[in-house]
């Protein structure tokens, strides 16, 4: 495990507890919501869409995280007032949120929390836990390689929340292509820059924006549409269970074996 995943956390909190099942063999992980005091009832959404996304990312790589426990600790604190540059922290087996971000009170409940709704706590869980398998347990080489963290992270919140819950507003393909269309007009600005950066410390990473994000989750939709969803799947499932407990660099995931799946990645990874 990297250093930068290791985690403490100290506070008051509330707890909710509950159990996933792993569709893979049957056996019951611990999770545990870490709330602030009072709070535990606006956790059970999140809770709900933990097991559902727990159990959507074993069935597509078929691999299990290698512990018996999943904690989640949120911050009694406000993302857009704390200005902290990010939404979460995917520290291994112990996430770290915002409680705006994720927490969603029931309705008519007492709560101190100025929630943003059950569609943005689904993608911020999602996304935290798609790090478990796409930076923890494969951590990059570099620096310069960990858009690609947050682009698998980006890619799987979008495809997962669109595949478990279509319902959700702005939850459609095209809402995504919408996205996709955005990103496009910034990639045509002169001021773009690639997603990809070479990097000599990491210091120099405040590069990593919501551009960076949403363009390397279009090229990965890309790169799927390329080579089709069945290639896709098996070869992000190759590529974790080849590199896991260990580095990877870029060029490793799909890219390694076909000249042509190089140029496909590449070029708008390390181009304007």
């Amino acid at each position: 495990m990297p250093a930068y995943l290791l985690f403490f956390g100290g506070g008051k909190f509330d707890i909710l507890e509950d159990q996933f099942t792993n569709p893979l063999d049957g056996s019951s992980m611990r999770l545990r919501w870490w709330v602030p005091p009072g709070e535990a009832h606006s956790a059970v959404s999140g809770m709900q869409f933990t097991k559902e996304a727990l159990n959507h990312y074993y069935n597509y790589f078929q691999i299990p995280l290698p512990f018996d426990k999943m904690d989640t600790i949120v911050a009694n604190d406000s993302y857009n007032n704390k200005n902290a540059g990010f939404g979460g922290m995917e520290n291994w087996g112990a996430i770290f949120e915002f409680a705006d971000q994720v927490l969603v009170p029931p309705d008519g409940a007492p709560t101190t929390v100025h929630s943003m709704g059950k569609a943005r706590s689904f993608v911020v869980v999602s996304h935290e836990l798609a790090h478990q398998w796409f930076g923890d347990l494969v951590t990059l080489d570099w620096w310069d390689d960990i858009w690609l963290n947050e682009s698998f992270a980006n890619w799987f919140e979008n495809v997962t929340k669109i595949t478990l819950h279509p319902e959700f507003q702005g939850n459609t393909w095209a809402d995504y292509a919408a996205v996709k269309q955005r990103v496009y007009t910034l990639d045509l600005q002169p001021t773009a820059v690639p997603v990809q950066h070479n990097l000599s410390d990491a210091g120099s990473m405040d590069f990593l924006d919501r551009f960076a994000y949403n363009k390397g989750g279009h090229v990965l939709q890309m790169l799927e549409n390329y080579i089709g969803k069945d290639a896709m799947r098996k070869g992000l499932q190759s590529y974790l269970n080849k590199y896991k407990f260990g580095n990877a660099l870029c060029a490793r995931p799909a890219c390694r074996s076909s000249p042509s799946m190089r140029s496909a990645i590449r070029s708008p990874t390390r181009t304007c």
